[in-house]
């Protein structure tokens, strides 16, 4: 499947993930997609691509726990955005009641931050934008 979910609104996206993970239970299926999330709780091995090699070949927890300690949360204001996401590649950015809350990917923080939930987005950005090779 290639890019199966790309232009869909949220409710098909999630009836195409749904229709996937059900074919999936018995069957090998290679879905080609630049959007992690679809794949989170579809895949048992993912292969992280990049300029038509294999970088990574991983289960989704394997891949996660690789880049641990390498996504942090900072806690922020709409005031300090802009200066956070100069100086960190932010993976996701969301409105909280007490405040924004930013998952930042980067090899090392200069500030004390919190360890965040690792994502495959955060894996996706960690090997294709942070890590040289």
């Amino acid at each position: 499947l290639d890019e199966p979910t790309a232009g869909l609104d949220p409710k098909e996206r999630i009836s195409i993930r749904n229709m996937i993970a059900r074919m999936a239970k018995d069957k090998t299926v290679l879905l080609a997609t630049h959007i992690a999330g679809d794949i989170e709780c579809i895949a048992d091995r993912v292969l992280l691509l990049k300029k038509g090699r294999i970088i990574r070949n991983a289960g989704p927890f394997e891949l996660m726990d690789s880049i641990s300690g390498h996504v942090k949360e900072i806690w922020c204001t709409r005031e300090e955005l802009e200066e956070l996401q100069k100086k960190y590649r932010v993976s996701n950015c969301i409105q909280k009641k007490n405040g924004l809350s930013l998952h930042v990917i980067e090899k090392e923080f200069e500030e004390n931050a919190e360890e965040a939930e690792v994502t495959l987005d955060d894996v996706y950005l960690y090997y294709f934008e942070v890590k040289e090779e």
